[in-house]
């Protein structure tokens, strides 16, 4: 009996604990399913805000390819435009000309006729010495066309004068006969062209220079 007492006894130890350890299964279960669903709503909840933002995204790319391909295509519409509009000045312009038109050129003012160029204005050093014969020397051997103002002196003991020959024409008088120390001065006007200053005394042949006038 007692025997009997204690296996009774046993059996109903067994019974609850494999009743608590069945409550603690299932209440383990329960909590996983609650978790796993609020994981779930909190998933579903970020989801739109997730894909808002992706097509946020998603258009602001379009919208930038679309801003893009516009001023692409106006640029080359553009360039297109301006070529069309060239070609078209330029065989307007050859259709004149070829057409016997007279292609009208940048306008020029009417020459003044009461405006003269100005006279350049030159000098010219001469002086007549006796260095191992009568020579003249000269303060330059050019001069530019124009009026030229001629400074003689002569520095020998001998008289001596001075005369200029244009290239071609009467020769003009610079100085008459005069002693050491004493010239003259005087402006003559003078053109291109190869000029003679020289000496008109008998036996002064070799008191002759040229100038060159340019």
């Amino acid at each position: 009996m007692r025997s009997l007492l204690l296996i009774v006894a046993a059996v109903a130890l067994l019974s609850a604990g494999a009743g608590g350890a069945a409550a603690a299964a299932t209440d383990a279960k329960a909590k996983a399913r609650a978790s796993a669903a609020k994981a779930c709503s909190t998933v579903k909840r970020k989801a739109p805000a997730r894909k808002r933002c992706t097509r946020s995204r998603s258009r602001s790319r379009a919208a930038l390819r679309y801003v893009a391909g516009r001023g692409l295509a106006r640029g080359v519409a553009g360039a297109g435009l301006a070529g069309a509009l060239g070609g078209a000045t330029s065989a307007g312009a050859g259709a004149g000309a070829g057409s016997g038109d007279v292609v009208a050129a940048d306008p020029v003012a009417p020459a003044d006729p009461g405006f003269a160029a100005p006279v350049v204005a030159s000098t010219l050093g001469v002086e007549a010495r006796d260095i191992d014969g009568f020579l003249l020397r000269l303060t330059r051997t050019a001069v530019p066309a124009g009026n030229l103002t001629i400074f003689f002196r002569n520095h020998d003991s001998s008289k001596h004068n001075l005369w200029i020959a244009p290239p071609a024409g009467s020769s003009m008088q610079i100085s008459d006969d005069v002693g050491e120390g004493a010239g003259a001065t005087k402006t003559v006007p003078v053109t291109p062209g190869s000029w003679r200053l020289y000496c008109a005394l008998e036996g002064h042949s070799s008191m002759t220079r040229s100038l060159a006038v340019r």
